[in-house]
């Protein structure tokens, strides 16, 4: 792998992770769940799957 595709993959990485945490923020703040799944082009299950993540890490705390 040379570098720009390093670099490329880096970015790719950063946005996957920005994309993640804003959907953490929006079912944080109660958004529904099917307009998240649709803003960014996932399937609701993956959504309930991330808010049910988010709920048992703050069972934890």
């Amino acid at each position: 792998m040379g570098v720009k595709e390093a670099i490329d993959l880096a970015i790719e990485e950063v946005r996957e992770k920005e994309r993640y945490e804003k959907m953490c923020e929006m079912i944080t703040m109660n958004f529904p769940i099917e307009s998240i799944a649709k803003l960014y082009k996932v399937t609701v299950d993956y959504v309930l799957n991330l808010k049910k993540e988010l709920d048992n890490n703050d069972a934890q705390y």
